[in-house]
């Protein structure tokens, strides 16, 4: 074991040794004297009999106990956590930060998190570090960062999603599962059969929640920021949205089931940016696109939702263009 392994298991051991000692109120010798046997390298080898090797004599069957929870909390142990968690400021390593307010509570609620857990955190420099609990109490959070992490890359493919409005469930299903997938942004659009917005009751408190939901998607995937998420009136506001986006540069292609449409193993050659134009669930309607001079792409033979064709799409994107084929190189 490598000696963070060993100080970590040693901080675990210690806070159950501590509780067992408790609990019982046993003579046991102190805990300090029964880790120095634990960790002992001599002893190791022989397995669980060099635990009980401080306690002498079993007395009034504290040795069984012992060995059922010592077996229980070992088959329990917290592991390392893949997602991570966020800090509003900058990190260094060897200092202790504070973790406090809604992300100390999210650390809390969604993880059995244990003093001596390592898990992963990320400064607002987007440098990701492993960090490990010090400190815990119910509204606040100790950590110690020791080890900078590598962060992994964003896709070489830059997928702009334009995404007519469907229900709120569909479309809180859109925004997380196209940012696990890497989309660079997601505008959303009102068409002649999509949902409804209004822009100016609504919009700001819906742009809110759909960055938390992209935000907790990065961390549940590993990515290192969202995508920038957006919201036009129609589609021939199309080009005031970003001039990088505008059609002139970007290739634009339209999801269609029917008419002439091309595959999507045909669409890209050398570009490594695309547009990506997602309907209702009703379809497009008169006027939807007869201003634009979108490229129409199919799906194949089946009609599908509105959400399942814009995941779908952006997933075959990035496995035909981007970098779903890659092995990850952090």
């Amino acid at each position: 074991m490598t000696n963070e392994i060993l100080l970590i298991e040693k901080r675990k051991c210690e806070t159950f040794l501590s509780a067992f000692q408790c609990k019982y109120r046993s003579s046991f010798r102190p805990v300090s004297t029964a880790l120095a046997f634990i960790f002992n390298p001599k002893l190791l080898s022989k397995g669980l009999a060099s635990v009980y090797a401080p306690f002498g004599r079993d007395r009034g069957g504290y040795y069984k106990s012992f060995s059922r929870q010592l077996k229980t909390f070992n088959q329990n142990e917290p592991r390392v956590a893949v997602s991570y968690f966020l800090f509003s400021d900058e990190i260094q390593t060897g200092q202790c930060i504070a973790i406090k307010g809604d992300e100390a509570s999210h650390i809390l609620n969604s993880r059995r998190i244990q003093i001596g857990e390592v898990i992963q955190i990320q400064d607002q420099k987007m440098l990701r570090y492993e960090a490990r609990v010090e400190k815990m109490t119910h509204k606040s959070l100790t950590l110690l960062p020791f080890k900078n992490l590598k962060t992994p890359p964003e896709s070489q493919l830059r997928i702009h999603l334009y995404q007519a409005l469907v229900k709120e469930k569909a479309l809180d299903a859109i925004i997380q599962k196209c940012t696990e997938l890497g989309v660079c942004s997601i505008c959303f659009f009102q068409s002649r059969y999509s949902q409804r917005l209004q822009p100016k009751t609504g919009l700001e408190k819906k742009r809110q929640r759909w960055l938390r939901i992209a935000v907790e998607a990065c961390k549940q995937s590993g990515r290192v920021a969202p995508p920038n998420i957006t919201f036009i009136s129609d589609l021939s506001k199309f080009h005031q949205v970003s001039v990088e986006s505008s059609i002139e540069t970007i290739p634009s292609f339209c999801l269609e089931s029917s008419g002439e449409t091309v595959s999507m193993d045909s669409i890209l050659t050398n570009d490594r940016e695309i547009n990506l134009i997602v309907g209702p669930e009703g379809g497009w309607g008169p006027g939807d696109l007869s201003e634009q001079n979108f490229r129409c792409v199919h799906l194949g033979p089946r009609i599908l939702r509105s959400e399942t064709a814009s995941i779908a799409a952006v997933s075959i994107l990035q496995f035909l263009y981007g970098d779903m084929k890659s092995a990850p190189r952090y």
